[in-house]
């Protein structure tokens, strides 16, 4: 194995099996890159259709592109700790469906969207050969549930690499998962219940009289805030969901949600 003496950033991680970063066996024609709900581990070799699909010049069909015309050098940068020295890779994400970075960014967008927008879940490293383009790689995170890892293995994972500087570069690897799922990641976006109290008791907010008005904007227009309503919440993505509020007879607490809502405060402007 080749190992790397040092690079950009180093992986938090323990010492990881070195054989989870060696190349894959030898690809078949349907072969994908898929993660192992067991092990963990990921492997595997990448297809056009796994990668982003670009516009055509005039706004026509999209198009893929073949991996073996990315390279990826540039996405790997982060050096990975395992039982036979240091290995360049870079970080596995699982991102919330509807959250994927647009076709249309630039290539230094994309590079920070995934680090804003995905839950890293693992490491991964990539490379080259007369196969394809391979990707292998484990899952670290400890904190998955059997359910998330079931559903992360039945998924298969995605590249995304944009064109820079001449070529097209590997900016990110992830799985796309539905965000109930993935909870704490919708919660990493938004303003809970907690992080209010706290801003307006103990934060900068907590000297404020108490008849201060809240504001909403709306389309660059403030507009008051005229009632505050408890309900439960679906995210579809980290800027979207479903609002599911109880019926007046139901307020019991007997109502009918969907499996993955979360306890949340609808807040009405004036109308």
């Amino acid at each position: 194995m080749t190992t790397v003496a040092s690079h950009q950033f180093t992986a938090n991680a323990n010492v990881l099996d070195s054989d989870a970063f060696l190349p894959p066996a030898c690809r078949s024609h349907e072969e994908s890159v898929r993660i192992d709900a067991t092990t963990g581990r990921v492997h595997g070799y990448l297809r056009p259709c796994d990668g982003p699909v670009f516009d055509r010049a005039g706004g026509s069909a999209g198009t893929t592109v073949d991996p073996m015309c990315v390279s990826v050098t540039p996405g790997l940068d982060t050096l990975i700790t395992t039982d036979e020295g240091e290995v360049l890779g870079m970080p596995l994400y699982a991102v919330v469906s509807g959250s994927v970075a647009d076709p249309a960014l630039s290539h230094t967008a994309a590079t920070v969207h995934y680090p804003m927008l995905g839950q890293h879940i693992g490491y991964v490293t990539a490379g080259k050969n007369r196969e394809g383009l391979w990707v292998a790689g484990v899952l670290t995170d400890p904190t998955l549930t059997d359910e998330q890892r079931a559903a992360i293995a039945a998924t298969t994972v995605c590249a995304d690499f944009r064109r820079n500087d001449g070529e097209y570069q590997l900016v990110a690897l992830y799985v796309v998962l539905d965000a109930v799922l993935l909870p704490g990641l919708v919660r990493r976006h938004v303003l809970t219940k907690g992080d209010m109290l706290r801003m307006l008791t103990t934060g900068r907010y907590a000297d404020l009289p108490d008849d201060t008005m809240l504001v909403l904007t709306h389309q660059g227009q403030p507009v008051p805030v005229a009632s505050v309503e408890q309900a439960r919440y679906l995210p579809t993505s980290t800027s979207s969901g479903q609002l599911h509020r109880p019926v007046p007879a139901q307020r019991d607490g007997r109502e009918e949600v969907p499996d993955g809502t979360m306890g949340a405060l609808v807040v009405e402007p004036v109308s």
